[in-house]
């Protein structure tokens, strides 16, 4: 089987991404503005994410996609009161939680 191949079989949070190695953090938030995560908050997550060397995932209704890929995360097509999960694992995962939040909490800085 191809590399490739292997690699789009696997679930997304066991693709380069190693948690349980380093201090980790994890928070669940609810998506306040009107049109969910779709591409504009979608890559102003993405853009926090990657200030920070933590592997970042982003989980909702059962659902993992890596915080630092703006497809992944509008695959996890998170609606206006939902949850979403994020997840950090490395020496800066508390900082990358709390910075992906604080985004979450202001709406994406979109109507609410």
């Amino acid at each position: 089987m191809a590399f490739l191949e292997q690699c789009t079989r696997l679930p997304i949070s066991h693709k380069k991404l190693h948690f349980g190695t380093m201090p980790s953090a994890r928070r669940t938030y609810t998506i306040r503005n009107s049109l969910g995560l779709h591409a504009r908050p979608a890559s102003k997550l993405v853009r926090i994410a990657m200030q920070f060397e933590s592997d970042i995932l982003c989980i909702s209704s059962g659902q993992t996609g890596n915080a630092k890929s703006v497809m992944a995360l509008m695959m996890l097509a998170v609606e206006c009161g939902a949850s979403i999960t994020i997840e950090a694992d490395g020496a800066d995962a508390q900082d990358a939680v709390a910075a992906m939040g604080t985004l979450i909490e202001n709406a994406f800085d979109e109507s609410v």
